[in-house]
């Protein structure tokens, strides 16, 4: 069957301010490696679904950055992000061409290692989908963390394929360690692949007012009826609903790059456990993120903090609150972002 791919382009990063930005948020960052988050997924994806059937989808400010990233890439326009649900859902029925396909959806600011692994997952998730079950990629969890949504899996029914019970909320730090110890959790990858004719049932079944506001936005053109859709993720709106879902287990790396603490899974450390990005001068300085791409930074005397300084910003905060830095979005003006 037809394999077609959607990259969700449109989050904005918010939690990797101030180099992150309201109209060039993280996933046009090279935060890991030397090119930017959505070419790296891209790329890897290309090598799985031809070119021609690789669509991004972004709000519309955010086409023109991407474009220059990506210039001979399929986009689809957004009239404004609405999250996963509305963006999927705007998809299909926007891409109708692909209404007898395999549609695998990635997100476009993960990090992935081993690409012959992860093409061999999405293989054994194609193959599922075919079968018409809805298909997630399913991760080990190697920590407690809040940060991510969780999968719980009930009984094993192929290679590194398991039945999906339930999707969890982000967890408290309690019950993250609570999921950790009873072993049939997993972090959502939010990775999914199935069959655009059953997604399509889905949403009929479950969203089935977005998908409406959707079509009356598409035939009307009018903005206004796009913004009064209510944002909703797919995780929420259709996979904690649906019957017939099915998980793979990873077995290559992954890490969505939630917040300023991932760096420090992936950069070198100092001998002091500090991530040092641009002009540092750390003194008697540990297990801090010292990130500067204008100027200089020097820290004397720090322990566990995130220091980032942009041309205009300087953030300074414990990588303790590291989840919480998208709040003083709320307090700065949108001019300020």
């Amino acid at each position: 069957m037809h394999r077609f791919a959607l990259l969700i382009a449109g989050g904005r990063g918010e939690r990797f301010w101030p180099v992150s930005r309201y109209n060039f948020p993280k996933q046009f960052l090279p935060l890991i490696e030397k090119k930017p988050l959505v070419r790296l997924t891209y790329e890897r994806i290309e090598r799985f679904v031809d070119p021609k059937n690789i669509w991004i989808i972004v709000p519309k400010d955010l086409r023109r950055p991407l474009k220059k990233i990506i210039p001979r890439c399929n986009v689809l326009d957004e009239p404004v992000g609405k999250n996963t649900g509305p963006a999927i859902g705007y998809a299909l029925l926007k891409l109708k061409k692909y209404k007898e396909a395999v549609m695998f959806v990635l997100p476009a600011d993960h990090w992935i290692d081993n690409q012959n692994r992860f093409h061999q997952t999405l293989s054994i998730g194609y193959q599922h989908a075919l079968g018409g079950s809805l298909v997630t990629i399913g991760i080990k969890p190697s920590r407690p963390d809040t940060g991510f949504g969780y999968i719980q899996v009930n009984g094993r029914i192929g290679q590194r394929s398991y039945r999906v019970l339930k999707f969890k909320e982000k967890p408290d730090l309690e019950t993250a360690k609570r999921y950790l110890e009873i072993g049939s959790f997993f972090w959502n990858s939010g990775i999914f692949i199935w069959r655009t004719d059953r997604i399509l049932e889905e949403f009929e079944r479950h969203m089935a007012g977005t998908l409406r506001r959707l079509r009356e936005y598409i035939q009307e053109k009018d903005r206004k009826i796009y913004e009064k859709i209510p944002p909703i993720s797919i995780d929420y709106g259709i996979m904690e609903k649906a019957s017939d879902v099915v998980m793979i287990e990873a077995n290559f790396g992954w890490d969505d790059l939630g917040t300023w603490n991932a760096l420090a899974r992936h950069k070198k450390l100092d001998e002091s456990g500090n991530v040092q990005i641009g002009r540092i001068c750390a003194s008697e300085s540990k297990n801090s993120i010292l990130y500067a791409d204008h100027g200089l930074i020097a820290t004397l005397g720090v322990d566990n903090l995130i220091v980032v300084r942009t041309k205009d910003v300087v953030l300074v905060c414990p990588r303790s609150k590291a989840n919480e830095v998208k709040t003083l979005m709320k307090k700065l003006k949108k001019e300020e972002l």
